[in-house]
């Protein structure tokens, strides 16, 4: 379970990181480098974070194979998949929107979320209803993340900057509110 606090962690330490590192990049009317100075900074630590967050969270997730899970991970990988393809499809193909690294960012973090969620409720370190209300604040986030992805290109720049944040923040708050219940429940 160690492994699992320490990745979840560093996901939420690495989200904080993007947002900071947007703000400071792609505030409307700036041109800067991504990379130079404090911003390039942060692009590695949010890098480095999120790495090890995830390496983490799946060591942790394997270490602990759920005896009774509710979703079986190779249901939550394929389901995934399946769900991104149809997104870039969706997006890309039908609505002529760019693909770009979020969209794999948001599918990727939910497809993770969801492994951790089922292994920690699977292993009885969470109850069951608390699975279930983490399940729909999840599923929140990947809608509204949706939501914000597809917007993008069709909002006005400063709507824009403040929306590409949301989805980081959003999975921030998912892993913290998870953590927090982590440690409840084990009282």
């Amino acid at each position: 379970m160690k492994w699992i606090k320490r990745g979840q962690g560093l996901l939420i330490a690495c989200c904080l990181l993007y947002i900071f590192w947007w703000a400071q990049t792609f505030r409307p009317g700036t041109v800067v480098s991504w990379t130079g100075g404090i911003r390039g900074v942060l692009l590695l630590l949010t890098l480095a974070s999120g790495l090890v967050g995830i390496v983490w969270s799946v060591k942790g997730a394997r270490s602990m194979p759920p005896e009774n899970p509710i979703m079986h991970t190779k249901y939550i990988l394929m389901g995934g998949g399946i769900f991104y393809v149809l997104m870039i499809l969706l997006t890309y193909v039908v609505q002529k929107r760019p693909v770009t690294t979020e969209l794999l960012f948001i599918v990727a973090g939910t497809v993770l979320e969801l492994y951790v969620l089922n292994t920690v409720q699977g292993n009885g370190y969470i109850s069951q209803n608390h699975y279930f209300l983490l399940l729909g604040i999840l599923l929140a986030t990947l809608f509204l993340s949706m939501c914000c992805y597809k917007l993008y290109y069709s909002l006005s720049a400063k709507t824009a900057f403040y929306s590409a944040m949301l989805p980081q923040a959003m999975f921030a708050a998912f892993m913290a509110i998870l953590l927090a219940l982590l440690d409840f429940d084990e009282l």
